[in-house]
């Protein structure tokens, strides 16, 4: 799932991906998407962070299946599909408090 805004998931995304905007993550036209059975859905955005508290919220809303993926698109872009390592660690000094797992 594609949280990024619609011109930004028209310029590019993963492929598979559906765009849900953050921002509409609640709307009810979305729900077939985010309850889907025996389909874990994978979170990204421009953000790490964006990801996360959607995952968050969804969680907290009862969702399953739902995971943040703690890469934003222009990571994958750049190092996981080009095949280049990044030149420094890119991981965070925090990491997120909260348990996402199911």
């Amino acid at each position: 799932v594609d949280l990024r805004n619609s011109f930004e998931y028209r310029t590019g995304h993963l492929d598979d991906a559906v765009n849900i905007p953050f921002k509409e993550i609640l709307d009810h036209d979305y729900q077939a998407v985010l309850t889907g059975e025996g389909i874990t859905k994978l979170f990204y955005a421009g953000s790490e962070q964006r990801a996360v508290e959607a995952c968050y919220l969804l969680k907290q809303m009862g969702y399953k299946n739902i995971k943040a993926v703690y890469a934003n698109y222009d990571y994958f872009i750049r190092y996981v599909f080009a095949g280049t390592k990044p030149a420094r660690p890119v991981y965070p000094d925090d990491l997120a408090t909260f348990d996402l797992e199911d």
